[in-house]
């Protein structure tokens, strides 16, 4: 019986030495480059051209960009 109790003493202390001994490193930051913000009237002219809004909101997520639109600028696009 007591050789039980050394022998899972002994497991223990080796699996848990075992975890104390890992390092974590954390991974390096990913680098997101923007493409350049689209003009209003550049957005007009794809939805003019009939592109697809998939390819358009693809486009505006893309850039990153934060447009401040009028009530006009929104009846516009």
């Amino acid at each position: 019986m007591r050789n039980w109790r050394a022998l899972i003493l002994i497991l223990t202390g080796a699996f848990l030495s075992g975890c104390a001994t890992t390092v974590y490193h954390e991974p390096p930051p990913a680098v997101v480059t923007a493409l350049p913000a689209l003009s209003l009237a550049q957005i007009k002219e794809m939805t003019a051209g009939r592109q697809r809004h998939e390819t358009i909101l693809s486009a505006l997520r893309a850039s990153r960009a934060v447009y401040k639109l009028t009530s006009k600028d929104v009846m516009d696009l």
